[in-house]
């Protein structure tokens, strides 16, 4: 005998589920439980107890979660504006298209980028950036940087060709800011 699903059974599987209803949530940073997992970007195993940082990625129909160093992902983040085409890397090559009309959301906030905005890009997989808005990035920067000692910020690519303001507002959503200006006595 087939069995009758309630009214308000069938009437929430119709209901389409909202974008916050999805697991995702861009990248995560924890000790490894295990020493079984393995870096994606440099094929090294991630050692028991050690900070690593999980990316969130969406493969084979499910959501995924991809492991690497904290030194590998910030060797591999990318910053710059709504429009760049492209951004390769020595080990990983990552080719960012550009939007015909400014498209895309950030992973974090799941906001619109606007055509031109100011956007901080994190390896996903070996192909791609996922792209988070200068406040989402501190939601996981802080985080992922003071796992590596002594990482420049301004080593990470793109960083050096951003206007001195959007410098200014990326470094602080790191967690640091611009070094002040040294300002010479009058004597």
């Amino acid at each position: 005998m087939p069995v009758l699903k309630s009214a308000v059974e069938a009437e929430a599987k119709a209901q389409p589920k909202e974008e916050d209803d999805y697991p995702f949530s861009g990248v995560r940073i924890e000790s490894a439980k295990s020493g079984r997992s393995k870096c994606k970007a440099c094929k090294e195993k991630i050692e028991a107890d050690t900070t690593r940082v999980g990316v969130e990625v969406f493969s084979g129909g499910r959501f995924l979660v991809s492991w690497v160093h904290p030194k590998c992902f910030l060797e591999y983040c990318a910053v710059g504006y709504n429009s760049v085409r492209s951004c390769s890397h020595t080990a990983i090559s990552l080719s960012v298209p550009k939007p015909a009309s400014g498209r895309g959301k950030c992973k974090v906030t799941k906001t619109e980028f606007a055509k031109g905005q100011l956007r901080f890009g994190y390896p996903i997989g070996q192909t791609q950036h996922g792209w988070v808005s200068v406040p989402g990035v501190s939601t996981f920067m802080p985080q992922a940087l003071s796992a590596v000692r002594g990482f420049d910020k301004e080593s990470i690519k793109g960083m050096a060709e951003l206007t001195p303001e959007d410098k200014a507002s990326m470094l602080s959503a790191m967690g640091g800011s611009t070094p002040p200006s040294k300002k010479r006595k009058r004597s």
